[in-house]
């Protein structure tokens, strides 16, 4: 009966692992590893990591997809109170728009 449960509990794992992996894409420059994100998907912790972003800026990011929608293009970010124009481009290489480098090119 245990042994059913942690299977069950483990499967359960696995498929929110993978569902949360689908929203990010490896990249491999400079011999290191980096991740980019979709900033349509990101929580507010992943938003953080992202450098120079930080909590308050990712807040503020979230709250703006909320009220507005999606951001459709990278410069859409620099109408985030906090966010401007040269932080948004400094971004290309670890953000997607809507799961795509579309928009951040």
């Amino acid at each position: 009966m245990y042994g059913a449960a942690l299977l069950l509990i483990a499967a359960i794992v696995i498929h929110q692992m993978r569902a949360r992996t689908q929203d990010v894409t490896v990249v491999q420059s400079h011999g290191e590893i980096r991740y980019r994100m979709d900033v349509n998907t990101a929580t507010v912790a992943e938003l953080d990591l992202l450098p120079g972003v930080g909590p308050r800026k990712a807040a503020a990011i979230m709250a703006y997809r909320k009220e507005h929608g999606a951001f459709h293009t990278l410069a859409d970010l620099a109408n985030v109170q906090g966010v401007s124009l040269a932080l948004a481009e400094s971004l290309r290489e670890l953000v997607l728009i809507d799961g795509k480098t579309k928009g951040t090119e």
